[in-house]
């Protein structure tokens, strides 16, 4: 998928250079009249994009003005200076936001397409270091990108991006990776809730806790996290795996479909109710209905008193195998629930 490419460089109209304090000058008409002023098409190298975002930081107008507006304003004038550098060869932008939390930071970035003689394209990522926190919607839309962040992120990190990846060290807020299509996700603390909604062909590697609709209707991707999760982890997924360390919390991998779910902790009420073609491998306890009008799926235990338990439930099951295994994970004992 070529269309957030931009065009290779070497094809287009070149952009204008110019010095540090040219840029500020029509970041302070941006910032006075953004509906009628249009950004220029200013080309900074990588390093005095870092001068110039000092520079505005510095500025008490900047400061002092509405928060909302503030970010809004500095992340998407910024987010066109890196887009304009990288459309004229430059890559490798290091920012120090400092305690400075910028919005739309990496707003679309995307990616360039050089051609080389008569070879195939070749796709030059973006690569953009954050050396601090960073607000909400830190890379919206970019495809195509390489994100390493040293600090915190806000709500909708990576929303709607495209093959990309972030690297991220701290924690992140809520909807990390919404919509994130072909693209990887590792955070080194806690993910906040809806991380990974809806994400196509996507990993996220969360070394902390999840919070609540973690990998919610998720396709053909895959989450490993390292704590516990909240509920309704996996619920709706379809042709995905979810790799739980420890424990999770209601309606896990509800009506998930084709999916696959280890959770080596306990697992509290309707897990797997209504799931349809999956598997679940459960090493600790489980709440109520467990698998209650599932379909065609697998339930697999490590604890015999479970294994009893669910193999003889009070509720509907059609076509379902619950299964005993030791700790090799060879199967100890089976049984067959047609419905």
């Amino acid at each position: 998928m070529m269309s957030n490419l931009k065009l290779n460089p070497s094809k287009s109209r070149k952009k204008k250079k110019v010095s540090i304090k040219a840029a500020y000058k029509d970041f302070l008409k941006y910032s006075k009249n953004q509906k009628n002023h249009q950004i220029q098409d200013l080309v900074l190298e990588p390093p005095k994009i870092d001068s110039l975002l000092q520079m505005i930081i510095q500025n008490d107008d900047v400061r002092k003005s509405d928060e909302e507006v503030r970010n809004d304003i500095v992340g998407k004038y910024l987010s066109k200076m890196i887009q304009n550098s990288h459309n004229e060869g430059h890559n490798d932008f290091e920012l120090n936001t400092g305690d400075y939390l910028i919005d739309w930071l990496g707003y679309k970035l995307s990616g360039t397409i050089n051609h080389i003689g008569d070879k195939d394209p070749h796709i030059e990522t973006i690569r953009l270091t954050i050396n601090s926190n960073v607000g909400d919607w830190c890379g919206y839309g970019t495809g195509f990108s390489k994100f390493s962040i040293k600090g915190n992120v806000g709500d909708c990190c990576g929303e709607k991006v495209l093959k990309s990846q972030f690297s991220i060290k701290g924690n992140v807020a809520k909807m990390c990776g919404l919509g994130a299509e072909k693209s990887k996700f590792s955070i080194n603390g806690n993910a906040g809730f809806g991380c990974g909604d809806s994400a196509k062909y996507s990993e996220f590697s969360i070394n902390g806790n999840a919070g609540k609709d973690c990998g919610r209707k998720a396709r053909y991707s895959e989450f490993s996290i390292k704590r516990d999760v909240g509920d309704d982890c996996g619920s709706g997924a379809r042709e995905s795996q979810f790799s739980i360390k420890g424990n999770a919390g209601d309606d896990c991998g509800w009506r998930a479909e084709y999916s696959k779910f280890f959770i080596n902790g306990n697992v509290a009420n309707r897990c797997g109710e209504k799931a349809i073609n999956s598997q679940f491998f459960i090493k600790g306890n489980v709440g109520k209905d467990c698998g209650k009008s599932g379909h065609k799926s697998t339930f697999n235990f490590y604890d015999e008193n479970t294994f009893k338990e669910i193999s003889d439930p009070d509720y509907w099951m059609y076509y379902c195998y619950i299964r005993l295994l030791d700790k090799d994970d060879k199967k100890l004992k089976e049984k067959y629930i047609k419905g």
